[in-house]
């Protein structure tokens, strides 16, 4: 039986020593349980910092009438389970400048989008500080009639 490597275990192979394995690359499997058992939240906040620290300074400010612009779009992700079989659907806000993803949450299963929504406008605001000049995008999946 041959054993393919998966993607993360080949990119930490050819990183081994930048990320600090000393004593050989862990295998898959390993890294497959470290990845579930982290915070999705707390994880994927600390990348979405990371992202934007890591984006270059604008060289000359821009003029006001131009604002940071974020798409808010959700998807069902194809292959994913979650424990009830049911499948995992993500509302995500993109940076659409920089084509990051600022922050995402889980869209419940018994529920639409729209009660997801101010939780990732909250999660935006933390990583930006404001959202002050920010211009929001969305389809018409946020509209609520009472």
């Amino acid at each position: 039986m041959t054993v393919t490597p998966t993607p993360t275990s080949t990119w930490m192979q050819r990183r081994q020593a930048t990320i600090g394995f000393d004593r050989g690359v862990p295998a898959g499997t390993t890294v497959w349980r470290l990845l579930t058992r982290l915070d999705d939240a707390l994880v994927s906040s600390v990348l979405a910092g990371w992202l934007q620290a890591r984006r270059p300074p604008r060289a000359v400010a821009r003029p006001r009438r131009y604002r940071t612009v974020i798409a808010v779009d959700g998807k069902t992700l194809r292959g994913a389970r979650l424990a009830d079989g049911g499948q995992t659907h993500l509302l995500s806000a993109l940076d659409t400048s920089t084509g990051t993803v600022l922050a995402q949450v889980t869209v419940d299963t018994k529920s639409n989008e729209i009660p997801s929504f101010s939780p990732l406008l909250d999660a935006v605001e933390n990583l930006l500080g404001s959202l002050a000049e920010v211009l929001f995008v969305a389809d018409a999946l946020r509209i609520a009639a009472e």
